[in-house]
C-alpha cells in the first residue's frame, strides 16, 4: 500500500494486456467521448450506431451494457474533423478552463457545507446546554388535583 492511501482504500486496479501494456484510460464512455468531440451524447450514440467510431464495443456492466470507445478512435475522428469547429467550444482550452473553474466552485461549496455543518453541531450543543440549565433553574411544576378525583378527609 502506498503512503498516500489509507487502510480503508483498496489498491488501484492494474489492467494489462498480454503484451504488458496498461489499458487504463485508453477507452472512453459515451459522455467522455461527447465532451472530447464537443458533441451531445445523443449524437455520439448515433455515430456509434452508424459505426463511425472504429473499435467501439458494447460491454456488459452492472447497470447494463455500456459503450467502450477507444481513445485513439476519438482522437482520429477529431483530427479528421480538424478544420471544422464545433458550436459548443471552438477550443479545448476554453472547455478545460471552464471545467477547472467548476471544480474549484464545487470544492468551495463543499467547504461551505462543512462549515455550516460544524456551526449547526455547535448550535445544537449550545441548545442542549441551555435546556439542561433551564431544567435545573425552573421549579418542578406543582401537580394539581383533578376535580374528578376523590377528596379524602383525614378529620373525623
Amino acid at each position: 500500500m502506498s503512503d498516500a492511501q489509507t487502510p480503508d482504500q483498496p489498491e488501484p486496479l492494474q489492467l494489462t494486456t498480454s503484451t504488458g501494456v496498461s489499458q487504463v484510460g485508453t477507452t472512453l464512455g459515451v459522455s467522455e467521448a461527447a465532451a472530447r468531440l464537443g458533441r451531445a451524447e445523443k449524437t455520439i450514440r448515433r455515430m456509434l450506431a452508424k459505426g463511425e467510431l472504429e473499435g467501439a464495443a458494447k460491454v456488459p456492466g452492472p447497470a447494463g451494457d455500456t459503450w467502450q470507445i477507444p481513445l485513439a478512435s476519438v482522437e482520429s475522428y477529431r483530427a479528421a474533423q480538424g478544420g471544422r469547429k464545433t458550436a459548443q467550444g471552438s477550443g479545448q482550452g476554453m472547455g478545460a478552463s471552464r471545467v477547472a473553474e467548476l471544480e474549484r466552485e464545487v470544492a468551495e461549496l463543499r467547504h461551505q457545507v462543512e462549515l455550516r455543518d460544524m456551526q449547526l453541531a455547535e448550535r445544537e450543543r449550545y441548545l442542549q446546554t441551555l435546556e439542561a440549565l433551564a431544567a435545573r433553574m425552573l421549579p418542578a411544576a406543582p401537580t394539581k388535583k383533578r376535580w374528578w378525583s376523590k377528596k379524602t378527609n383525614t378529620t373525623s
